[in-house]
């Protein structure tokens, strides 16, 4: 009669158990689910619109800065008073510290006045390189991402939540579980008033 009472005692004990792992797993399983969703979201571009915008705004300062640069004040000054420089000449100053020149200002320049020339061609060709990028990606707002980010956030402090307080109940109950290396130390600290019902 004992025998059989603890017989079947040890039965619900190892159900039990199995009920606790399984369900520690399905938790943590979840939370690695969110976490690559989270990566997923922060990894994803701007939309494909908002691009179009950066790419027309980027073609207008390029072409601005270029014309800017230009040193057209050598048209302006006489002959005479040049002393022998060069009518017109792209700078290229040295660098700091080096006895090369940085032909950075000059291709600024270059890059700008052809831009100028055409610019529709050189759209057509960064938005035709930014349709092969978006061709598999999908483009979302900063904002429309944070939302999303925030809601897995508290999904997945909720999901921590429960585990820590799983682990604690089970510990309690003499069942020692490994605590995941990554567990969130705000919530390995909370009290055990904390704990949800």
């Amino acid at each position: 009669m004992i025998l059989e009472r603890l017989s079947k005692s040890l039965k619900k004990s190892r159900s039990a158990i199995a009920d606790v792992h399984g369900g520690l797993g399905e938790i943590r399983s979840r939370i690695d689910e969110l976490r690559d969703q989270r990566d997923a979201i922060e990894s994803r571009p701007l939309p494909l619109a908002s691009v179009e915008r950066e790419v027309d705004a980027w073609l207008d300062t390029t072409v601005a800065n270029a014309v800017t640069a230009l040193p057209v004040n050598r048209f302006a000054t006489p002959k005479e008073r040049r002393r022998g420089e060069p009518d017109f000449e792209l700078p290229l100053p040295l660098r700091h510290g080096a006895n090369t020149p940085d032909a950075g200002p000059a291709v600024g320049i270059l890059l700008g006045l052809l831009v100028a020339t055409n610019r529709e061609a050189f759209k057509m060709i960064l938005l035709g390189r930014l349709g092969d990028y978006y061709e598999n990606r999908e483009g979302i707002e900063p904002s429309a991402a944070a939302d999303l980010i925030s809601e897995i956030d508290n999904e997945i402090w909720s999901l921590e939540h429960d585990e820590e307080f799983l682990i604690r109940d089970a510990e309690a109950a003499g069942l020692e579980l490994q605590r995941r290396p990554d567990a969130n130390p705000e919530i390995v600290l909370l009290a055990d008033s904390e704990q949800a019902t």
